[in-house]
């Protein structure tokens, strides 16, 4: 089993794309919102800040339900990185599906904390069940004395 800290890091990082309870700031050469589509695309040097943790990534894309304050999905792809403190996640492409409530990262994903990682096809969060699935899964746990 993964550490605990891993685990809570990952549950961390959904609280930050999903809960909103302080500011996000986000910054990136571009935005634009389509309203048809119901969605804000920020382009090009994303960096989305919120309390201590930082997302990094070419693109992020909000998508909204009827009330704009509403986030159904959060797409992030590109290089995307997500740190907090010394523990970082990373990878191609990281969804994050409010409705579902789970967190997908693909493309090469990696998540580590020091020397802990956990790397694999896909790493899955349900985060209603408290639970993470990693397809074809390598981690590396050092146990502290």
């Amino acid at each position: 089993m993964v550490g605990a800290e891993m685990k809570a890091f990952i549950i961390i990082i959904c609280a930050f794309l999903v809960l909103g309870l302080k500011p996000i700031d986000i910054t990136a050469s571009r935005m634009e919102m389509n309203t048809k589509e119901k969605k804000f695309e920020f382009k090009d040097n994303v960096v989305a800040k919120q309390a201590d943790v930082t997302i990094t990534c070419d693109e992020l894309t909000a998508y909204y339900g009827k009330d704009s304050q509403q986030i159904e999905r959060i797409v992030a792809l590109g290089k995307v990185r997500i740190v907090q403190k010394e523990r970082v996640a990373s990878g191609e492409r990281a969804e994050y599906d409010n409705i579902h409530r789970t967190l997908r990262l693909t493309g090469k994903p990696r998540v580590w904390q020091g020397t802990d990682v956990i790397e694999g096809e896909e790493i899955i969060v349900l985060l209603d069940e408290g639970k993470v699935q990693v397809k074809k899964a390598q981690a590396i746990y050092h146990p502290k004395e």
